[in-house]
């Protein structure tokens, strides 16, 4: 099998460099006569391209064409075997056009000129099948077709690629939202294979062409495809042949779900909780751009900028395929296409917050509130309240639509454009493409994405110097990431451990390593957000910090909060591993990617575990794919096999809302659910891994209790953190609770004595009766003052429930969850991190860092707490509790559960109040009143972390 997928030798190729003439059949033969695809709208030149194709002109205007051998007209790119097909297309018939010629037989160092198409025929393989068949019937069998046409304006790749097929066009008539890959455009994912090649991106060879010298490309071909061949395996098929045999190489294509405008009924417990009188009934939804938009090649000409995931997604989006190639980095649970997990690089992310981020509904729905403040504050000067908005936008921006926000103001220090980043530019669709602002827009809709990350790097804030930790804090974090050098994109592997030459050709970028990528201070960046207080200006002679604060010049002038500190957090805890030094339990030091990007992979259920994945990081077409010419050289290609060393990307918290809101809402919020280059259901099985990830890495529970009397019973609960920084952590809204019933077994089953903690359907806390506390929503109380549940270390009625939050005040004293009017800490208990330290990691250097440290203290009631406050991650909370006369013991049970709220109620509440008037609101507001969590892991509005029960000692 080796020597059948060997590349041709040296000495082939260099034959083929001579300058040959064009043979007579084809010599007179004639262009196109299609304008370049640059020189059109994307729609209006595939239409163009596809009627080219489809109408076979390219054979009345005379092209060569691959020759005929031993009767066949048809050819393999790759061997059949055993039922399994290993080409890197179907079988094909391919025509060149004059210009594609005249560089096939001249100077294949020089540019390819624009214009010159190559197009494949393709057809069912093996090419056995076609053999003593006439020109007719080989047409007749003609499945679909692919084309290459070259622009080399068009992206760096200089091609244009297309595929059609003769029985239909992939669907375009959805009444709402389009979500399968495009048919055609630049940067596709052919690139993946194509850029292997030495040349212009084409494997094409005189030796193939009717009219040359040679023998064509042949490979073994076994009798499996007949039918009726003994012991012939079953062949397995693509269930969607539009794409051929790309299927069968590792590309799939999945049918995509849709949101219509209005979906059934809303949830009437939702309505009733939150006021549905402040929503238009018949409003319009907005919905977010498809993410076949999402897409930003590496430009022909000029710097090289940031790129979307779908550039990185044809190598680094893992395989499945019984074919060529495949599986990698893909588990295969059946034979049947896509059923396995794919744990490839851009697989994993797409799931993942990071991913979602500028997508993502809650988001959007924060920055409706934070905008709808402002112009209330600037009611009476409107100007100046824009220029807020535009600035909090851009400022924003930098974490949830980093690449768009960054390259704009790249680009704005050359080009006429405006600097700042505005929210509108995400929704300007592929029918704006001519808006200068489009790209910005795309960019900005992918999130935190692969090319974000992986072009940071940073020798000035490196970990040895606490003294650079300063600087570190101060000038990148907030979103203000560090970039490298343009054309540069970084990894861990060293560069003598690298296949570079497929990354140069397709991108025009060169992979290098730098040991940034792999630093808790990547993750930092925007895992550290310091954030003004709008409405607390700080008078001119106490501005004593301005060098701390962020470089947005508009907003220096307010006190500033640290709204997010998780990077913090890691840092004074046991984890931490950029001071060893300083670690006092070393066995625990991990950085965030040790958590978050872990090397092994355990399913939810657990029936698959694997230690280590194995496989290569990138899938690209090297000399273990069948012969071809004019590749690169091995060593410019050859990605190795590994054993260890592939690191995840799943990037996963807690947040599996949001994920059951793209669930549900894929096509209002505009992305696919299923993985493209393996068929994968990618979505659905994030989601249990946010199962995993709740039962395994986040909390433990140890519950002891004992009856002091007849009646009066004492239960102990002890909450341990496992997390490497404070639970819950991230944005301040995030909240844990828990749950404590005390029940009793009877005939007619389990009846409920006394309860802290219950929810109702949709996730608020309620009182032993059944009703929402209080202090869900902050109701004052006679006095007028808000209401809220403490930090509590003795618990003793049922309208008291541990809830593990951050509670904060705006200047006018009311709660508030607005990131930019932190103005006071009301509380603050949040669990601790293993190895938290008041004075933090280094208390001789406290004064020096005491801005940044007191971020990961806890607030006034919890500080007060020893046993919260040790630093062994833990709190111990006890229960007083009465329970009623002829109570039998022997039947009672006591049971303990810690639930986490990404969104809890009183953060939807206000968003709904706040802006209800705002599109992001409008549409959470649809979405949230129709999510339907009935049996899933999200039931009643929570997510469950860890549960014990105890029988009570006597």
């Amino acid at each position: 099998m080796a020597g059948l997928l060997m590349a041709a030798g040296p000495a082939t190729q260099a034959a083929e460099s001579q300058h040959r003439a064009i043979p007579s059949y084809c010599a007179n033969a004639k262009s196109s006569g299609l304008p370049l695809p640059t020189s059109l709208p994307q729609d209006d030149y595939e239409s163009r391209l596809k009627a080219f194709v489809k109408d076979r002109r390219y054979v009345n205007l005379g092209w060569c064409v691959d020759k005929e051998t031993a009767g066949n007209l048809v050819r393999d790119t790759g061997p059949f075997i055993d039922g399994v097909y290993y080409g890197t297309h179907p079988a094909v018939r391919v025509y060149y056009s004059p210009e594609a010629m005249a560089w096939i037989t001249g100077n294949r160092e020089s540019p390819m000129p624009d214009g010159a198409i190559i197009v494949k025929e393709m057809f069912p393989p093996p090419a056995a099948r076609y053999e003593g068949l006439s020109e007719d019937e080989v047409v007749d069998k003609l499945s679909n077709w692919t084309v290459m046409v070259r622009d080399a304006a068009g992206a760096k790749d200089g091609w244009y690629w297309a595929e059609f097929s003769r029985s239909g066009d992939q669907a375009h008539n959805e009444p709402l939202v389009h979500l399968n890959y495009p048919d055609a455009g630049f940067g596709q994912y052919c690139v993946r294979c194509h850029a292997s090649a030495k040349h212009q991106s084409t494997f094409s060879t005189t030796r193939n062409i009717k009219g040359f010298p040679g023998e064509p490309i042949r490979y073994r071909v076994d009798d499996s495809w007949r039918e009726g061949a003994v012991a012939a395996p079953h062949v397995h098929e693509p269930k969607n042949t539009q794409r051929g045999s790309h299927r069968m190489a590792g590309h799939g294509l999945s049918e995509f779900g849709k949101a219509p405008p209005r979906l059934g009924s809303p949830n009437p417990e939702f309505i009733a909780l939150f006021s549905p009188g402040r929503f238009p009934k018949d409003a319009p939804l907005q919905l977010l751009p498809k993410e076949t938009g999402d897409r930003v090649v590496a430009p022909g000409k000029g710097k090289p900028g940031f790129v979307t995931s779908d550039q990185c997604m044809s190598c680094h989006g893992g395989l499945n395929s019984q074919g060529l190639s495949g599986p990698n980095l893909f588990i295969a649970l059946s034979p049947e296409y896509g059923d396995g997990y794919n744990l490839s690089h851009y697989g994993e992310w797409r799931w993942s917050p990071m991913g979602l981020a500028g997508r993502d509904p809650i988001f959007h729905a924060q920055l409706d509130s934070e905008i709808s403040l402002l112009e209330k504050q600037f009611s009476s000067d409107p100007e100046k309240g824009k220029t807020y908005v535009r600035h909090l936008e851009n400022l924003c921006f930098s974490c949830h639509a980093p690449m768009g926000q960054r390259q704009l103001s790249r680009d704005a220090e050359t080009l006429d454009l405006d600097p700042l980043f505005k929210r509108e530019y995400l929704f300007l669709t592929e029918d704006h493409r001519d808006d200068p602002y489009y790209k910005y827009g795309a960019l900005g809709r992918d999130g935190v994405s692969c090319a974000l990350c992986h072009s940071a790097r940073s020798d000035k804030f490196a970990s040895a110097d606490i003294g650079k930790l300063r600087a570190y804090l101060t000038e990148v974090t907030t979103g203000r990431l560090p970039r490298g050098e343009l054309g540069e994109i970084y990894g861990p592997l060293k560069e003598d451990d690298i296949a570079a030459e497929p990354m140069k050709n397709a991108l025009g970028l060169t992979p290098k390593h730098d040991p940034f990528i792999k630093s808790s201070r990547l993750c930092g960046s925007c895992h550290t957000v310091n954030l003004p207080n709008v409405d607390q200006p700080i008078p001119p002679d106490q501005r004593t910090m301005l060098d701390d604060l962020p470089n947005d010049a508009l907003f220096r002038p307010f006190k500033h909060t640290i709204e997010q500190a998780t990077y913090l957090e890691w840092l004074n805890s046991a984890y931490q591993d950029e001071y060893p030094e300083f670690n006092k339990t070393p066995q625990h030091a991990q950085s965030c990617q040790g958590c978050h990007m872990p090397e092994g992979f355990t399913s939810a259920d657990g029936k698959i575990h694997v230690q280590r994945l194995q496989g290569r990081i990138a899938s690209v077409q090297d000399h273990t794919h069948p012969e071809a010419d004019h590749l690169v050289e091995a060593d410019g290609i050859n990605v190795r096999y590994r054993e260890e060393g592939i690191s995840r990307h799943k990037f996963r918290g807690l947040n599996a809302t949001l994920l059951m809101m793209f669930e549900q809402f894929n096509g209002m919020l505009g992305v696919r659910k299923d993985d493209f280059m393996t068929g994968a259901k990618g979505l659905s099985q994030a989601l249990e891994g946010y199962v995993q990830q709740a039962r395994d890495n986040t909390v433990d529970l140890e519950v002891q209790a004992a009856f002091d009397g007849a009646n009066s019973l004492t239960v102990d609960v002890d909450v341990t953190n496992k997390a490497g920084h404070r639970f819950p952590s991230g944005v301040g809204f995030r909240r844990a609770f828990l749950e404590l019933l005390v029940v009793e077994d009877g005939v007619d089953g389990e009846r409920t004595l006394w309860s802290s903690g219950r929810t109702n359907t949709v996730g608020a806390i309620v009182d032993g009766d059944g009703n929402v506390l209080p202090t869900e929503f902050f109701d004052r109380d006679a006095d007028g003052k808000e209401q809220y549940q403490p930090h509590h270390e003795v618990i003793s009625r049922q309208d008291q429930v541990q809830i593990y939050e951050e509670l904060i005040q705006d200047t006018k004293g009311d709660f508030t969850t607005s990131f930019i009017r932190r103005h006071k800490h009301v509380k603050d208990n949040r669990l601790l991190p293993l190895g938290w330290q008041l004075r933090g990691p280094f208390p001789d250097r406290y004064a020096e860092l005491e801005y940044y440290i007191e971020a990961t203290h806890p607030g006034q009631d919890a500080i007060r707490d020893p046993d919260y406050t040790d630093g062994k991650g833990r709190d111990r909370i006890r229960y007083e509790i009465s329970l009623p006369e002829g109570t039998d013991p022997d039947k009672v049970s006591v049971r303990a559960t810690l639930f986490y709220q990404s969104i809890p109620p009183y953060w939807l509440r206000q968003r709904f109040e706040t802006a209800p008037h705002m599109p992001a609101t409008q549409r959470l507001y649809y979405i949230a009143s129709h999510l339907n969590l009935d049996g899933t892991l999200l039931e009643d509005w929570k997510l469950r972390l860890a549960s014990v029960t105890a029988k009570p000692s006597r």
